[in-house]
């Protein structure tokens, strides 16, 4: 029969939100005596903070790639839309040239540019180096989810 007198889901939270890697030193210094009760209470909870840190970080990872992937589709438009401009511009020029070079000119430009914007494209895509940037995102939805709770609410 559980004791009335603490709520045992609510430390277990605490505890896996919390520094303390073992059980008993958390509840000695919630002013908890650590006794045969305390101990039956609280067994397992090392175990499953364990579990716990490892399913936050799983969720941080997939967090951190969904951001870097939406980033990379955002990228990937804004050069899209910049190569469309681009084209469109020198389909103008080349509308308006009658000189058979300028518009030779006028298309290579046009070729180098969307050569540029394709590498610009594989570079966003292709890059997976771990910045600092990435950490920092990382830390923080890290944080986020051990304040919100989300991994008791699954």
């Amino acid at each position: 029969m559980p004791s009335k007198k603490y709520d045992w889901e609510k430390l277990k939270q605490e505890f896996f939100e919390s520094d303390y890697l073992e059980a008993k030193a958390f509840l000695i210094h919630k002013a908890i005596p650590y006794n045969t009760v305390t101990r039956r209470y609280a067994k397992g909870w090392r175990e499953e903070k364990k579990e716990y840190q490892k399913e936050i970080t799983n969720k941080s990872k997939d967090k951190v790639v969904e951001v870097k992937i939406d980033y990379a589709k955002r990228r990937e438009q804004k050069v899209q839309e910049a190569i469309d401009w681009i084209i469109d511009d020198i389909i103008k020029r080349v509308k308006n040239t009658e000189n058979r070079k300028e518009r030779v000119t006028y298309l290579e430009k046009l070729k180098e540019d969307i050569g540029e914007g394709k590498k610009m494209i594989l570079d966003v895509t292709t890059n997976s180096t771990k910045t600092e940037e990435d950490q920092e995102i990382l830390d923080k939805i890290k944080k986020d989810l051990w304040l919100s709770g989300e991994m008791f609410s699954e």
